[in-house]
């Protein structure tokens, strides 16, 4: 199992801060180019239920 499933499956509330990603980024070789957390992916209503960071887009690189 990799370090990324591995973290995926500890993930239980849906939320991960970055820290704990570029950790999880660090140790499987990868280092992040971009981070978009703000995303606007639904209408501004349904944004307060259902936008609250659990959604990230990363450009990711090897090191």
């Amino acid at each position: 199992m990799s370090v990324l499933d591995r973290c995926h499956q500890r993930h239980v509330s849906g939320r991960r801060v970055r820290v704990q990603w570029d950790r999880a980024f660090d140790e499987a070789g990868w280092s992040v180019e971009v981070w978009r957390q703000r995303l606007a992916l639904y209408p501004p209503i349904a944004s307060a239920f259902f936008d609250r960071s659990r959604h990230v887009i990363a450009r990711l690189r090897p090191r």
